[in-house]
């Protein structure tokens, strides 16, 4: 008869220590390794295409705890074990507390339609990922064994750092490591240059005279690209700028870059002329075209 054993569950490692150092100029790794296992057959494999049905669950993932004793030979007593200092985490020391594979072998073909509706909608069949922490409390906005922050787009909850649920408007990003706050009130900002606009579309658009020069990253300078002399942007978000629709009186020239309307201003191509509805030749002058 086939079986299909389910994994066993991850075990427990608890270090305490001062420092940890581990290939220093080399490649050498130290591995704290606590995954769940994973689930296996224990029948012929042949009969997996048989009538009989396989499900088995992975392990739950275990637990990895670093106590980090307080740096120093004249610590206190009262400063052994305060959380080593986040700042400096030590390099190459890899841990893994994930759940362990399941196991499902092909839907019997006798099976009917509502079983087999229900398992292929099953998801649980990996274990549970475990835990790895600090075994004191990590500063706020900080989790894992090393108490490093959590990085932008994630908060602090409990011993893990967890992605935020708020809603990013367009041409925004997370904006702050080391959150601490509820998952929907993760900081975010918008774009370099960029102005959020909640009436109208919920998003971070350039201003009027400026286009969204893509490709670029939403922290660039360049972001916002400026239109040039003779073109406009008057619709907020735009990815290129119109030529100015107003004609130029002649010995005329477009004058003003970042522009926000069809109508541009424009100035006289020489210090004789004088700008009213056209150029015009000052009183006493003319115009040498030659």
């Amino acid at each position: 008869q086939n079986l299909a054993a389910g994994g066993g569950a991850g075990g427990t490692i608890v270090l305490s220590v001062r420092d940890i150092q581990v290939g220093a100029g080399g490649g050498a790794k130290l591995y704290l390794f606590a995954r769940g296992g994973p689930a296996s057959d224990t029948g012929d494999l042949l009969d997996y295409y048989s009538d009989r049905r396989l499900i088995g669950g992975g392990g739950a993932g275990g637990f990895v705890g670093i106590f980090w004793e307080q740096h120093g030979e004249h610590s206190s007593e009262d400063e052994l074990g305060k959380q080593r200092d986040p700042e400096k985490n030590p390099e190459n020391v890899v841990w893994e507390v994930g759940g362990g594979g399941g196991l499902q072998t092909p839907l019997p073909s006798k099976a009917c339609d509502i079983f087999k509706t229900k398992l292929e909608k099953r998801s649980t069949l990996d274990g549970e990922g475990g835990l790895a922490v600090s075994v004191l409390a990590c500063p706020a906005g900080r989790a894992e064994p090393y108490c490093a922050k959590c990085p932008a787009g994630k908060t602090q909850s409990s011993v893990r750092c967890v992605e935020c649920t708020g809603q990013l408007p367009d041409r925004g990003f997370w904006s702050q490591p080391g959150f601490s706050g509820k998952q929907d009130e993760c900081p975010w900002g918008c774009a370099n240059g960029t102005i959020f606009f909640p009436a109208e579309k919920s998003e971070c658009q350039c201003p009027r005279g400026r286009f969204v020069a893509k490709p670029k990253a939403l922290d660039s300078d360049e972001f916002c690209g400026i239109c040039p002399v003779g073109t406009y942007a008057e619709q907020n978000s735009k990815t290129s700028c119109s030529h100015c629709e107003n004609d130029l009186p002649p010995n005329a020239v477009f004058s003003t870059p970042e522009h926000g309307d069809k109508t541009c201003p424009f100035e006289c191509t020489s210090d004789a002329l004088i700008l009213e509805d056209n150029c015009t030749c000052r009183a006493g002058t003319y115009l040498d075209n030659a």
